[in-house]
């Protein structure tokens, strides 16, 4: 019986596997990445800049510069970020006036939420909601609602990657204390705490993704499934993404020009995980009866 219930549940992993990878082929995923691509890298430095000025009044400035240059080292694979951290530190976010610092907030607040509404615009379309939203006119409250909805998104994001780094830091300190820095077990208990936590970063971007940011109403076990699932592949795409990028991306080396050619990339490929996920999301939903819903 539990052999018969093996094969069921295999039969059923590869049917909505090969499921999935047909629609995701059928669909512009290209087109949509690019888009994407093209907009977050319009956004990047805002959205640094918003990063930094924000959680800068809640913690030591140089721990947020040290949290930017992880990521963008060790996540997305960068060879050269001085270009980059040196633009970021020639803003001094103390100094300006009250109104001007508000202006400021607003103007970079609009650019830096300019990627995540196209990316809402693509689950849309792999949701199956784009036909649905063509018939829909939305109006400048709802406009605005979805703008302020991806600011909050943002701001969610930034504490998450802040605490989990600073939970990380802490956790290897302890490390350090009580391991020798070149015990074996200090060494592979990094790894894994790394991995653990990239993974739950991952998986609870993807949870608000796939459960809030679109237009259609799908279920906690849908979005739960999808989050869990693309959060794996984007693991393990990441890490062979950050190979490649740092080995064989031949302007990888090429300045700040060839750091912002290494950012599209990996945003263009990170972002057909993030589609082939969504994909998921719309299949499962359906095999499970419990179908992704436009919300009228």
């Amino acid at each position: 019986m539990k052999i018969f219930n093996f094969k069921n549940k295999a039969k059923s992993v590869l049917s909505i596997t090969k499921q999935t990878l047909i629609a995701y082929k059928d669909e512009r995923a290209y087109f949509h990445g690019a888009a994407i691509a093209y907009y977050a890298l319009f956004s990047l430095f805002p959205l640094l800049y918003l990063f930094l000025s924000i959680f800068s009044r809640f913690i030591d400035h140089y721990k947020v510069e040290a949290i930017i240059k992880y990521i963008l080292t060790d996540k997305i694979g960068l060879s050269n970020i001085s270009e980059i951290m040196n633009l970021i530190s020639k803003y001094n976010f103390s100094n300006h006036n009250l109104w001007y610092e508000i202006l400021s907030f607003i103007i970079l607040i609009f650019i830096s939420s300019s990627f995540l509404m196209s990316l809402r615009r693509s689950i849309n379309e792999y949701f199956g909601m784009n036909i649905k939203l063509k018939r829909k006119s939305d109006t400048f409250s709802q406009k605005s609602l979805s703008r302020i909805f991806t600011i909050v998104f943002i701001g969610a994001v930034g504490a998450l990657i802040i605490f989990l780094y600073l939970f990380q830091s802490i956790c290897f300190s302890w490390l350090s204390n009580y391991l020798s820095s070149t015990d074996i077990i200090q060494t592979y208990t990094s790894y894994i705490l790394d991995w653990s936590l990239s993974l739950l970063t991952n998986y609870l971007i993807f949870l608000f993704v796939f459960k809030f940011m679109h237009d259609a109403f799908v279920s906690w076990k849908v979005a739960s499934m999808g989050a869990l699932v693309t959060s794996f592949l984007l693991f393990v795409g990441q890490l062979l993404i950050k190979f490649y990028l740092t080995n064989y991306f031949f302007l990888g080396s090429a300045g700040i020009a060839g750091s912002l050619f290494v950012f599209l990339t990996w945003v263009h490929f990170s972002c057909q995980i993030i589609f082939i996920g969504a994909k998921f999301c719309s299949i499962y939903a359906d095999r499970v009866n419990i179908p992704i819903q436009f919300k009228s």
